[in-house]
């Protein structure tokens, strides 16, 4: 019992490193669980916010093209409007 009274204080703190070694690799385990799902949660609602964005710009078309042409009146640009079907699509 006395080797172990003299050597109490370095296995106590082999075993701290030890156990804080192992709760420092479960949070960096919990931390990626979290990612994952959070990854997961964005790419199920993807879909709805593409939806979305595919409403709004069916809804905000005309007055697009409204802008555009006033634009053009007012600027001089080219009469060829880049809404009309055919041609090429806007790369913004």
């Amino acid at each position: 019992m006395a080797i172990m009274g003299h050597w109490q204080t370095l296995i106590t703190g082999i075993a701290a490193v030890l156990a804080a070694a192992f709760t420092i690799g479960q949070s960096h385990q919990t931390e990626r669980r979290r990612l994952r799902r959070q990854i997961n949660a964005a790419r199920a609602t993807f879909p709805l916010v593409l939806n979305g964005v595919s409403e709004w710009a069916t809804r905000t078309a005309p007055s697009q093209e409204t802008l555009y042409a006033f634009d053009a009146l007012m600027h001089g640009a080219s009469d060829e409007n880049p809404f009309t079907p055919g041609s090429p699509p806007i790369v913004i």
